[in-house]
C-alpha cells in the first residue's frame, strides 16, 4: 500500500527528486510523490525470500521504509525459463522446473539494483481418475488423469514407487503387474518431486482377474507337466513358469497342457502365467513348489564331504532325505564288488554311478593305511580295498585286526616271516610294529582329546611310545606268515591276497613283553593271543580317538579343524552314546553333522574346506559331467598330478596330515601335492577332459547339465549352484560369460563355461 507521508530527513546521500509537471515543464523522473525525496540505498524488496509453486504467482514490492517505489524496473534473472514479472511486481512462475529452483529477482532504480529470491516448488498433484477403472489382466498399462503433474512425478501403488512415464501435466502412465497372490484392490497416489513435493489424494483401483486353475496344485523340482484351465484361451497361447517357456503338448479353448523344468535350487512358489501370441500375460497364478528337506546349495556342498563331488542324482537324494537321513541311507548301502584286475576302473565307476558314495569315501579316507603294489599288477590291492569298504561303518577294533592280518599291508612292512630271535641282542624286524603305532593308530606324540600335543615342562612334545615298546611289540607280533594260496585269480608270486596271515607258533616269541609302558603280556601265549592283547591295548589307548578323529575330519570336511571340533568327535569315538568305543558309523555321522562342518552351509570361512587332491579332482569332474570310462587310460591321470591310484611312493602316503603350507600356519595336507608343474598340468588335463580330447573318457553331451542348460546364462546359473553352492562371485560369472561369448559356437561356449568354473580357485578349494 502506498504511503502519502513525507520521508523523514536524511543524511548526505539523500537525493531529492520531484515528480510531475509544473508550468508545462517535465520534471525529473524517478520519484514516487511530488515534493518527496528518496534514498534508494535504503530500498528493500518485500519479501526478500518467497516460495511459489510452478504455474502460480506471487507479488513483490520495492519499499523504502513504509513507502513503495514504483519507478524502477523488475528483472527475472535467467530469462523467461525462470518465470516472468510484471511492472507492478507480480511474479509468474514457469510451468516446468528450471535447472535451478532458486530464482533471483532484481529491481533496478536510479543507479542501484536490489535483489530477492523466489524458490520454486513443485505443484500439488491432483489425481482425478485412473484408466482403466479396474484391472482384469495380470499385466496392465495404467494412466493417471489429473493436474499438477510434472516431469519427475511418480505413481505410487500401495505406497511403492513405479516406473512412471510423464505424458503431460494432466497425464502419467505406468505398467502394472498384479502381485502374487493377487490382491482385490490397490491404492494409487501421485507424488511430485522435491522441492516441495507432495502427495495427491488416493484413489482405489479394484482388481478382478479371470479364474485360472493349475494342476497339479504343487510343482516339483525337475521336469513337470502342468495343465492350466482358463475360459476363453486365445489361439497361440502358451505357458511361462517362472518366466521360462514350457512346451505345449495340447491346447483347447479352455485348457492348455505343457511340460518344462524347474531348477532344483528354486524354492518357495512358481509363477505360472498364460501369455498370448504377442507374449503379453493374460492370466497368472502362484503354485507352491514341493519343499525339500534341505536346500540344493546345502546338498551340493554336503556331497563333497559325504561323497565324491557334485553328482546331480546324489544332490537330489540329499535334498529329499535331508543330511541325517542321507547318512542313514548310506550306512546300509553295500560295499562294491570288484572283478579281477579292475580295482581302479571299477572303483571310479562306483564313485561316479554307484549308490555307496559315503562308504567309498570313508574307505578312501582310511587310505592312510598304505598297501603295497606289485609292479604292473593291481590284484594285491583289491582284497584290501574290499576290507576297508567292509570296515568303513564298522568298529575301529576290526580295522586294527584286518590291517594286522592282511597279507598286503603286513607284507609291505615285513611282518610275514618275522620270527623270534634266539640271540637276545638281535630283535625281530621292527617295521610293522613301528608303523602300526606311528601311522595306523596312535601317532608319535601324546595328544589331548582335542588333538593338541601334550608337552613337558619345557614345552617339548611327549612321545606316545619309546624304543622299548617298539622292540617288545615286534616280539609280540612274531610268528605270522602267508597262507597257502586257494584263489588263483588273486595270487601273485605265490601270495594269495584274499587269505589272511596264519600263525606259525614255532616262529613266535613266547616270552613276556611289556608295551606302551604298562601293558604286560604274559609268557607262553600263542601268536594270536599276543596279537589280540596288543591290539586291545592300542584300541584302549587315549591317543587313538583324537589321532584317528582328526585324520578323518581332514579327509572328509576340512584340513584344519579346530580343537573343539576334534574334541567333540573324539568323544563320540570314545562312546557312541551306547557305550561302544570306536563305532565308525557314529563317528562319520558326527563328523559330517558337526556344527563346524555345517557352518559353511550358511557362513563360509576362507580357512574352511580342503584342496581337492588329484583323485578328488578327477572324480569331482567326472561326477559333475557324468563321465564314464571307455578304457584304462584315465587311471593314469592322478599319477601325472603326483597321486597314483593305490600306489604312493612310501608307507607315509601321498601327503602328511601335518603338512603346513610354507610361509603360513595353515595345515593343508593335500597342498603338499601342489607345485607350479602340477597346477599347470591340472588345468591342461581338465581342458582335455571337458573338451573331450582326453583318451579313455566317455563324455556325453546329452547329460543333465548340457541337456538341461543350453545357453550360457543358464549354464552359469547351474554351475553356480552345482559347483559353488550359490556363491560364485559376480566377477567370475562375468569372466565366464565374456570368454564364452568368444566361442565359435554354442556347444564350445558351454564347454568354455564348464572349464572355467571347474578350474577356478574358488571351486578347487572344496569349502
Amino acid at each position: 500500500m502506498r504511503s502519502t507521508k513525507s520521508l523523514p530527513s536524511g543524511g548526505q546521500n539523500r537525493k531529492i527528486m520531484v515528480c510531475g509537471t509544473l508550468l508545462g515543464l517535465l520534471w525529473l523522473t524517478g520519484c514516487a510523490e511530488p515534493g518527496i525525496s528518496y534514498d534508494y540505498t535504503k530500498l528493500t524488496i518485500t519479501p526478500q525470500q518467497a516460495s511459489v509453486r510452478l504455474g502460480a504467482n506471487t507479488t513483490l514490492e520495492a519499499m523504502v521504509g513504509t513507502y513503495e517505489v514504483t519507478n524502477g524496473t523488475w528483472i527475472v534473472e535467467g530469462g523467461s525459463a525462470n518465470g516472468t514479472i510484471s511492472s507492478g511486481g507480480v511474479y509468474q512462475s514457469p510451468a516446468s522446473m528450471p535447472t535451478n529452483s532458486a530464482v533471483r529477482i532484481d529491481y533496478a532504480v536510479g543507479s542501484t539494483v536490489h535483489s530477492a529470491t523466489v524458490t520454486l516448488l513443485s505443484p500439488v498433484p491432483n489425481l482425478i481418475a485412473i484408466t482403466p477403472s479396474s484391472v482384469t489382466t495380470p499385466s496392465t498399462m495404467l494412466t493417471a488423469i489429473g493436474s499438477g503433474f510434472v516431469s519427475g512425478s511418480v505413481l505410487l501403488i500401495n505406497g511403492a514407487a513405479t516406473q512412471t512415464t510423464f505424458v503431460d501435466s494432466g497425464h502419467l502412465s505406468t505398467a502394472f503387474i498384479v502381485g502374487n497372490p493377487a490382491a482385490t484392490s490397490v491404492t494409487i497416489q501421485v507424488i511430485n518431486p522435491n522441492p516441495g513435493g507432495q502427495l495427491s489424494d488416493a484413489l482405489g483401483l479394484p482388481i478382478s482377474l479371470a479364474s485360472m486353475t493349475v494342476s497339479p496344485s504343487t510343482l516339483a523340482h525337475g521336469n513337470n507337466t502342468v495343465t492350466v484351465s482358463y475360459a476363453g484361451l486365445p489361439v497361440g497361447a502358451t505357458l511361462l513358469v517362472n518366466g521360462l517357456p514350457y512346451t505345449t503338448s495340447s491346447a483347447t479353448s479352455n485348457s492348455i497342457t505343457s511340460t518344462g523344468y524347474i531348477t532344483p535350487w528354486t524354492d518357495g512358489v512358481a509363477t505360472v502365467a498364460i501369455v498370448n501370441s504377442s507374449k503379453s500375460i493374460i492370466a497368472q497364478a502362484s503354485v507352491p513348489i514341493q519343499p525339500s528337506a534341505v536346500s540344493y546349495d546345502v546338498a551340493s556342498r554336503f556331497i563333497n564331504q559325504a561323497g565324491f563331488g557334485p553328482r546331480e542324482d546324489m544332490i537330489e537324494l540329499i535334498q529329499s532325505l535331508g543330511l541325517s537321513g542321507f547318512i542313514d541311507e548310506q550306512l546300509v548301502q553295500p560295499a562294491g564288488a570288484y572283478p579281477e584286475n579292475e580295482l581302479d576302473r571299477e572303483f571310479e565307476t562306483y564313485l561316479v554311478t554307484g549308490p555307496s558314495v559315503l562308504r567309498l569315501r570313508m574307505a578312501f579316507a582310511m587310505q592312510t593305511f598304505i598297501p603295497s603294489n606289485v609292479p604292473g599288477d593291481w590284484v594285491p590291492n583289491q582284497p584290501w580295498e574290499q576290507k576297508l569298504e567292509n570296515d568303513a561303518f564298522g568298529n575301529y577294533r576290526q580295522v586294527l585286526s584286518d590291517l594286522t592280518s592282511d597279507p598286503n599291508i603286513a607284507g609291505y612292512l615285513n611282518l610275514p616271516g618275522n620270527a623270534a630271535s634266539n640271540d637276545p641282542t638281535v630283535h625281530p624286524n621292527q617295521n610293522f610294529a613301528r608303523e602300526l603305532l606311528q601311522l595306523f593308530s596312535l601317532g608319535p606324540v601324546l595328544l589331548n582329546n582335542d588333538g593338541s600335543t601334550q608337552t613337558d615342562t619345557l614345552g617339548n612334545p611327549l612321545p606316545t611310545y619309546d624304543d622299548n615298546t617298539i622292540d617288545e611289540l615286534s616280539r609280540a607280533l612274531t610268528g605270522w606268515n602267508y597262507a597257502p594260496p586257494v584263489n588263483p585269480l588273486f595270487t601273485v608270486f605265490g601270495i594269495d591276497y584274499t587269505q589272511n596271515l596264519i600263525a606259525d607258533e614255532s616262529q613266535h616269541d613266547k616270552g613276556p613283553k611289556t608295551i606302551l609302558g604298562n601293558v604286560n603280556i604274559p609268557a607262553g601265549q600263542t601268536a594270536a593271543q599276543d596279537r589280540d592283547q596288543v591290539l586291545n591295548a592300542i584300541f584302549a589307548h587315549p591317543n587313538l580317538p583324537p589321532y584317528v578323529s582328526r585324520i578323518l575330519i581332514q579327509r572328509l570336511v576340512k584340513s584344519q579343524p579346530t580343537p573343539a571340533y576334534v574334541s567333540r568327535i573324539s568323544a563320540v569315538f570314545i562312546d557312541d552314546g551306547k557305550g561302544v568305543r570306536g563305532n565308525l558309523a557314529a563317528v562319520v555321522k558326527a563328523i559330517l553333522l558337526d556344527p563346524e562342518a555345517r557352518a559353511g552351509d550358511t557362513n563360509p570361512r576362507s580357512d574352511d574346506g580342503f584342496v581337492q587332491d588329484p583323485v578328488d579332482f578327477q572324480i569331482f569332474v567326472m561326477s559333475a559331467l557324468q563321465i564314464s570310462y571307455e578304457d584304462d587310460q584315465p587311471n593314469a591321470l592322478p599319477g601325472e598330478l603326483a597321486e597314483s591310484w593305490f600306489d604312493p611312493n612310501s608307507v607315509f602316503g601321498y601327503y602328511s596330515p601335518t603338512y603346513v603350507i610354507p610361509g603360513t600356519t595353515i595345515n593343508s595336507p593335500e597342498f603338499q601335492l601342489l607345485s607350479t608343474y602340477t597346477i599347470v598340468q591340472r588345468s591342461e588335463l581338465l581342458w582335455s577332459i571337458v573338451s573331450e580330447h582326453q583318451p579313455g573318457f566317455n563324455n556325453n553331451d546329452n547329460t543333465w547339465l548340457y541337456n538341461t542348460f543350453k545357453t550360457v546364462p543358464a549354464i552359469i546359473d547351474a554351475l553356480n549352484h552345482l559347483l559353488y553352492h550359490g556363491r560364485m562371485s559376480q566377477a567370475e560369472q562375468t569372466i565366464i560369460a565374456s570368454t564364452a561369448a568368444a566361442a565359435p559356437d554354442n556347444n564350445t561356449a558351454l564347454k568354455y563355461a564348464v572349464f572355467i568354473a571347474l578350474n577356478g580357485d574358488q571351486y578347487t578349494i572344496a569349502h
